[in-house]
């Protein structure tokens, strides 16, 4: 399982092995065209809206996203190079520095936000506030932490960055030395509870 990624002048396969097959290859090559298609698609859409928001659109992309993992059905490595991916096939102008990761990478953003409902995330902030929520390497670099701030957020009707920066602050600082991929779901769920209490 891979996905084709652009290296430079040339197209190349990240995934589990370096050895694919050629039926491997052609379900990669098949994600790269229907994602750029799609995604071209949904650009010129959101293009004939001059009025559309930044968050209104990026949920949009993070909708489309979202369907194409399921109906490819992505392993969490192909997702990885799938956010990296999206910024290849798209016009969007972006930085090289932003195409080189894909923990900070708004698609991968967009995706956990299209989860939600857009008039409940659209009562906390705009697009550039949950960028700023869901955009450091700390919290996204394990998802579960991001869809626990995003729900937390949402219950307790947090709203703007002078309310949301102290509980992020508070969850880097705190999770910075700890490994939270070795916790269970629900260690990992009783260790949030536990720094938002202290």
């Amino acid at each position: 399982m891979a996905i084709k990624i652009r290296r430079e002048k040339n197209f190349a396969y990240l995934g589990v092995t370096n050895f694919l097959n050629e039926k491997e290859k052609k379900r990669a090559d098949k994600i790269y065209s229907e994602s750029r298609k799609e995604f071209n698609k949904l650009d010129r859409k959101i293009e004939s809206k001059p009025k559309i928001s930044s968050l209104d659109s990026w949920y949009l992309r993070g909708e489309l996203a979202q369907r194409l993992i399921l109906k490819f059905k992505m392993s969490e490595l192909e997702k990885k190079y799938f956010w990296l991916m999206l910024y290849d096939i798209t016009d969007m102008n972006i930085p090289d520095r932003a195409k080189k990761f894909h923990i900070q990478n708004d698609f991968h953003v967009a995706s956990i936000l299209s989860n939600y409902k857009l008039n409940e995330i659209e009562k906390v902030g705009p697009w550039g506030l949950w960028r700023e929520i869901l955009g450091s390497t700390k919290i996204m670099e394990d998802e579960r932490i991001a869809k626990w701030i995003m729900n937390y957020i949402l219950k307790k009707n947090i709203k703007g960055r002078s309310k949301t920066r102290p509980l992020l602050k508070l969850i880097r600082n705190r999770l910075k030395n700890l490994e939270t991929k070795v916790l269970s779901n629900k260690e990992l769920i009783s260790k949030l509870e536990e720094l938002i209490e202290k």
